[in-house]
């Protein structure tokens, strides 16, 4: 790892208020939660139904919210995020053969095991369901601060800084630039 402020990894912020962080800690371990539900649904069952990504986020989504561990705002707002970080992953796996790994173009060492096995069990059968992506985004997404985003690393695009993210979170202005846009970077 480089000496570059831009390519530390990302830390929450210290100046926020404690019902701020609780909020963000709240979306992040709802976000994790979801996918672990979509990870329980997703592809076929034990009597041969087949469940769509879409079909297992809407699951995860209602689910959330029906336990109260988020808003329906909410809920609807996560299941949108893992959509586009699964997508992502599925189109990087689809178009150039990579690995996850590569993908997230971090250290794995340092990410949660649990989390790992949940995105990595999803993002690998996505790669199935890539056609359906395909047609919908030939360019990579925008990632926006405010956002919440899984693990892996985001390069800003006004400037090329890097914020890596041990697990989910929301994301924030570039620490270099402050600009609020950003893809994800993975491994060349």
């Amino acid at each position: 790892m480089s000496d570059d402020p831009s390519d530390k990894e990302h830390k929450p912020r210290k100046n926020r208020t404690a019902a701020q962080e609780t909020q963000e800690e709240r979306l992040s371990k709802g976000m994790d939660r979801m996918l672990g539900r979509v990870r329980e649904t997703y592809g076929e069952d034990e009597h041969g139904r087949t469940t769509t990504l879409s079909q297992a986020l809407e699951h995860a989504r209602e689910r959330a919210v029906d336990l109260g561990e988020l808003t329906r705002d909410e809920a609807r707002m996560l299941a949108e995020f893992l959509w586009r970080d699964l997508e992502d992953a599925g189109g990087f796996l689809a178009r150039t053969g990579q690995s996850l790994r590569d993908w997230l173009y971090f250290d794995m060492s340092l990410l949660e095991r649990e989390f790992l096995e949940r995105f990595f069990s999803v993002a690998d059968r996505t790669r199935l369901e890539w056609l359906e992506f395909e047609r919908r985004s030939k360019e990579p997404p925008t990632y926006r601060t405010g956002e919440m985003t899984t693990a892996g690393t985001l390069e800003c695009l006004a400037c090329g800084a890097q914020m890596r993210f041990k697990r989910p979170g929301h994301i924030p202005p570039c620490p270099k630039c402050g600009a609020t846009e950003f893809q994800r970077r993975a491994q060349d």
